[in-house]
């Protein structure tokens, strides 16, 4: 991560306190199914993964969907506000290490 942040290129990172809020509801899934094709028949089974691990580990009603944020910010950044930030990676013999 510290390369990346310090390679000088201009660097998007949505985090979890906005992919937290997208969310895989009943609804979503719905729409997902009606689709009626393979791609979405494996989406949906994944994202029923996720639901209950998520459900199980973090105590989430709904899994977020952290991966198509990413991709939606790709195609559409104008969706998204966004800020220029400086991250910093800690490394080193650290439990934060990253």
């Amino acid at each position: 991560a510290r390369i990346v942040f310090t390679s000088g290129i201009k660097v998007a990172m949505i985090p979890l306190e906005v992919t937290h809020t997208a969310l895989a509801t009943e609804e979503v899934l719905t729409r997902i199914r009606n689709m009626s094709t393979p791609f979405a028949k494996m989406s949906v089974d994944l994202l029923s993964f996720f639901k209950d691990t998520y459900k199980r580990v973090f105590n989430f009603d709904h899994p977020p969907v952290h991966d198509p944020c990413a991709v939606a910010y790709v195609i559409a950044p104008e969706i998204f506000k966004s800020r220029l930030l400086s991250v910093e990676v800690v490394i080193g013999d650290h439990k934060c290490a990253g």
